[in-house]
């Protein structure tokens, strides 16, 4: 990629931010679809980031691209504010990663005890932002805010299996 594209790919990226923080702070239901790690990157960062009260979330892995330095910093960040941050991890031979995150973060991280029975990732913010990846294999997520029905059962699920999850 020249420097040309590479300064194009990142204004629409920053392009994609600003959509995101401003769905973030609508009163009325929207939704985007994305398919691609930066684009969850991003939308998971600014739920951390918009978080007030909680953010929870199911990897299947902690993929770098989308669990990079920049969304553990924002974790971090939440929880010296006082927001609520539970990550549950299904595959176990990612566990390696968890060196990589601070102390802080790395004690509100949970193995999946039944990783056979989870086949998505989501994250939820404050019962109020939603993403679900519905194609792991292609990165394929719908993201939603204020949607209140559909966060409240996200994060009643993610209770069950964060619950019955083993701490780290």
């Amino acid at each position: 990629m020249n420097e040309t594209e590479r300064a194009m790919n990142e204004r629409l990226l920053d392009d994609y931010r600003r959509a995101v923080c401003e769905m973030l702070a609508a009163e009325e239901f929207r939704r985007i679809e994305n398919s691609s790690q930066k684009h969850a990157a991003i939308i998971i960062e600014e739920m951390i980031g918009h978080a007030q009260h909680s953010f929870c979330a199911v990897a299947q892995t902690l993929n770098p691209v989308v669990w990079s330095p920049r969304v553990i910093a924002a974790l971090s960040s939440a929880m010296a504010k006082g927001v609520t941050v539970s990550l549950l991890v299904v595959a176990a031979g990612d566990l390696a990663h968890l060196n990589t995150l601070p102390a802080e973060v790395r004690s509100h991280v949970r193995r999946a005890e039944r990783p056979d029975v989870i086949g998505i990732n989501f994250a939820v913010m404050d019962d109020k932002a939603v993403r679900i990846e519905h194609d792991v294999a292609n990165d394929r997520a719908s993201f939603c805010v204020n949607e209140d029905e559909l966060a409240h059962l996200a994060q009643n699920k993610f209770n069950s299996l964060y619950e019955a999850g083993t701490a780290i």
